[in-house]
């Protein structure tokens, strides 16, 4: 158990190796649904995970900020005596290690975010949508931008969806 701001951060370690820290999604997800690739891990590197702050075993309160869950990863790093560390994370866990890369990289070895949320204001949604835009075939975004078209019109009723639904042009799938 780490001491944090506010309580104690639970959590284990396991393996021989360089360090490396395992950060869950969520938040809100418990950390044990980590510990099949920590497992894989271990044989390679010395792991530990741990529970964030907002679910026991760890402290259930706040603040919760990027802020603050970084100051709570220092505390773990901290308290295991890594001076620097690998960080693994997923999801949430992946967004929090970018920010860590950024904000901690004299105590980090290396990051590696797997499906983490965006780290910029929107996601990058704006670009993805762009970019999904521009690989779709023609055909498919002229049909799809009708969709969107009809279906973000709130007068539309199901039957006349229907009817012109059947008069779009057909998909390049089809």
């Amino acid at each position: 158990m780490a001491p944090g701001r506010g309580g104690v951060l639970s959590g284990w370690l396991a393996g021989r190796g360089a360090p490396l820290l395992v950060l869950h999604g969520g938040p809100g997800l418990s950390f044990s649904y980590m510990d099949e690739l920590a497992a894989e891990l271990v044989e390679d590197f010395q792991v530990a995970s741990f529970q964030q702050r907002g679910l026991a075993p760890s402290m259930v309160g706040g603040p919760f900020t990027i802020e603050q869950a970084l100051n709570d990863i220092v505390s773990v790093l901290d308290h295991l005596g890594w001076s620097r560390a690998y960080l693994v994370g997923h999801s949430w866990g992946g967004h929090l290690a970018i920010h860590a890369g950024v904000a901690l990289p004299e105590r980090l070895l290396g990051v590696l975010a797997v499906d983490p949320l965006g780290a910029v204001g929107d996601g990058g949604a704006a670009a993805f949508e762009a970019e999904m835009w521009a690989r779709m075939p023609e055909v498919d975004r002229v049909r799809a931008q009708a969709l969107d078209t009809l279906l973000s019109s709130m007068s539309a009723t199901s039957t006349f969806l229907t009817q012109q639904l059947a008069n779009l042009p057909k998909t390049s799938q089809n």
